[in-house]
């Protein structure tokens, strides 16, 4: 009896039920020509073998872009909290109109692992490798006085610093809702010129003669505008004492940034380390009244003398923070106006404004 055939042999398999033709489909020789064609395995030569670049010869990459906030702010620096237009709660982080509070220490980080970080697990981020503290003073509708604590916050995946909670002393521990923060850095030459000794006497003095939030006083700030303008009038004895004299009005959270920087300069001009007057660096560098402005108006007087707002980390960046926000080139004789326009649009979603 001759073998059956190739179609014989797949009807009989197609009758038994526990044993199903599979019937076998021959691609077209085009189609297997479209598959990519499987590497080969290469040996390294000696000249091809990875090179060990030490970590320092690295550009410097921010991972999870929380080890770097201690490069960044410096006493002095001012932290700018939006709020939410919550119009019952004036005065305090996360109410209407915003609220800014002054950087007093260098931060500090909170490592994941540590004690304090264990002590911390209510408000500590999931997966975050640390987190910050950063010891400031404000004036607040919710204490008394110039109030100084430590705030705590961590630099997400996205880069942007979050205030998590505040802690004034360590027994006590406030969390806040997802409150995003803006840093707002001093200019060089003022940074250049920090002193620790005069910093820690100012705080000493505005804890000592500091009065209490004051209602009147934000009333004042929102049908008044705190810039000095009479800038040029000849008697500059009384516009001085006026300066003074808004020290010891009631505050409210801008007053605390004015009257520290104001007390700041009159110090480097008393202490003969600046050729100009107590009132010409405050003219030049915080020209505003320390009993009256929104923070919104303080933060634009700031911008337009030279502060920097950084709304986000930057990914990478150098040893000096300076460095991460360069100035823009100087522009050319041939450059278009477009590419003029380019690079001043480009310069400023580097700043975040």
């Amino acid at each position: 009896v001759s073998p059956p055939s190739r179609h014989q042999a797949v009807a009989i398999l197609a009758q038994d039920n526990t044993r199903p033709a599979v019937p076998r489909i021959d691609w077209p020789r085009s189609w297997k020509s479209l598959s990519p064609p499987r590497p080969r395995r290469r040996t390294p030569s000696p000249e091809m073998a990875p090179v060990d670049v030490s970590v320092s010869e690295q550009p410097r990459l921010v991972a999870d872009f929380s080890d770097c906030l201690d490069r960044f702010l410096v006493p002095g620096d001012v932290l700018y909290i939006r709020g939410e237009a919550r119009l019952f709660e004036i005065g305090v982080a996360g109410g209407s109109f915003g609220h800014v509070v002054l950087v007093t220490e260098v931060p500090r980080c909170i490592p994941a692992g540590s004690e304090e970080a264990y002590a911390l697990e209510d408000v500590f981020p999931p997966g975050a490798s640390c987190i910050w503290s950063v010891r400031t003073a404000e004036s607040t509708s919710a204490e008394e006085g110039l109030h100084q604590s430590e705030l705590l916050v961590y630099v997400d995946g996205s880069r942007r610093v979050v205030a998590l909670a505040e802690r004034p002393t360590p027994d006590e521990l406030f969390s806040f809702d997802q409150e995003f923060v803006q840093m707002w850095r001093s200019p060089d030459e003022l940074r250049s010129q920090m002193r620790s000794d005069l910093t820690e006497g100012i705080i000493g003095e505005m804890k000592a003669h500091q009065a209490n939030w004051s209602l009147c006083t934000a009333v004042r700030a929102l049908l008044r505008s705190a810039l000095i303008r009479d800038v040029h009038r000849e008697d500059r004895a009384s516009l001085w004492r006026e300066v003074q004299d808004c020290w010891l009005a009631a505050p409210i959270c801008t007053s605390i940034v004015i009257i520290f920087w104001q007390r700041y300069l009159s110090s480097l001009a008393g202490a003969a380390l600046h050729t100009e007057s107590a009132l010409d660096l405050v003219l030049r560098w915080m020209p505003v009244k320390a009993d009256r402005g929104l923070p919104s108006e303080l933060l634009g007087v700031m911008r337009g003398l030279g502060w920097s707002c950084i709304s986000e980390i930057p990914r990478t960046f150098g040893d000096c923070p300076a460095d991460l926000v360069p100035a823009p080139a100087p522009l050319n004789s041939q450059v278009s106006d477009r590419a003029a326009h380019v690079e001043r649009t480009s310069h400023r979603r580097i700043l975040s404004l």
